[in-house]
């Protein structure tokens, strides 16, 4: 599914039509023709970038898994910024719904292809009692792109999301991810990768809100900043009065490749009641000057053990995240 400068394009779309229900807000009939929860997820009243997508979207995709069924292959979405200019801001807007006892696999690719303009996106995702859903979200963007995501979840009881994001550069690209557990018994694995490089400025802020008992999380996020990059997380944990019994963690390591990258992050845990497991942290720091003499010392090239220790810092969020094998994650690092 192709979804450009912020509109579906239907013609060069396709999808497993017996298994999901394809539509879009402009195609439906009426207000009755949509999910109930569309533009109910996403937090408009308390987010000015989500309220600025709302009131301005030309159109949105809507994607429904159906109840019961079982999609083995996977479903990608491409979210293209195709030749716009420095004026231009774009404003894509996407709702997944997957019904009782349904499980997906999905792949949302954001790239530009000789754009310059601004991309302000918003997606939101529900989760019904029992669902499974694989997400993985790629996002590739040039120097001369700006793109703010926005990502909100609903999630109810025993229903599990496992979510892979990989982020490769741009000049300034800023992720919104809000999960929100609304069910008991769900389960959450994240595994996050971010490249940045030359004059890159890549900010993810990151909410998991527990609001029932019952249910885990667990979130690593790892990051490779070179050059002049700057890199910022922001993490937190939220686990309300209600959430006993919660089991969630979050870590974030980042590994800088020059003296002038840069890297703020900042993990967080609000409790507000007892009997949970929680923990958080957070470490940066320069490849090890002793692994890479032993490296050498071995044969290998200064370029070479640098290369291997990169990736096997990278690799291990691959192999322990790779709910979706399809995306090809380790050809991308």
């Amino acid at each position: 599914m192709n979804i450009v400068n912020g509109v579906f394009d239907e013609n060069s779309s396709n999808y497993p039509t017996k298994l999901v229900d394809v539509l879009t807000f402009n195609g439906a009939s009426d207000s009755k023709g949509l999910p109930k929860d569309f533009m109910k997820i996403a937090a408009f009243k308390t987010n000015p970038l989500i309220a600025y997508n709302t009131a301005m979207f030309e159109d949105a995709l809507i994607v429904i898994v159906k109840e019961n069924a079982v999609v083995d292959e996977l479903i990608t979405i491409n979210r293209i910024n195709y030749k716009t200019s420095e004026d231009i801001l774009t404003h894509p807007r996407i709702f997944i719904y997957c019904a009782k006892n349904s499980s997906v696999k999905f792949l949302i690719h954001s790239f530009d292809n000789d754009a310059k303009g601004k991309v302000n996106a918003v997606t939101e995702i529900k989760s019904a009692p029992g669902s499974h859903m694989d997400l993985g979200i790629l996002n590739e963007n040039s120097d001369g792109c700006n793109v703010i995501d926005s990502y909100s979840t609903h999630q109810m009881d025993n229903s599990t999301i496992n979510l892979f994001t990989l982020t490769i550069g741009g000049e300034l690209h800023r992720s919104n991810i809000d999960f929100n557990i609304k069910g008991s018994g769900c389960s959450n694995r994240i595994g996050m990768l971010i490249l940045g490089k030359a004059k890159d400025h890549i900010d993810c802020h990151f909410d998991i809100n527990h609001h029932k008992n019952m249910s885990n999380s667990k979130l690593v996020c790892r990051s490779v900043v070179n050059d002049a990059a700057h890199m910022i997380f922001n993490g937190k944990i939220v686990i309300s009065e209600n959430a006993v019994g919660t089991d969630s963690t979050l870590y974030n390591k980042n590994l800088l490749l020059s003296d002038s990258a840069l890297v703020n992050s900042n993990p967080q845990l609000e409790i507000n009641c007892d009997e949970v497991k929680c923990a958080h942290g957070s470490t940066s720091g320069y490849i090890d000057n002793d692994t890479l003499f032993y490296l050498q010392s071995r044969g290998i090239s200064r370029d070479q053990a640098k290369d291997i220790l990169i990736r096997g810092f990278l690799t291990e969020v691959v192999e322990s995240f790779n709910p979706i094998d399809d995306i090809g994650a380790e050809a991308l690092i």
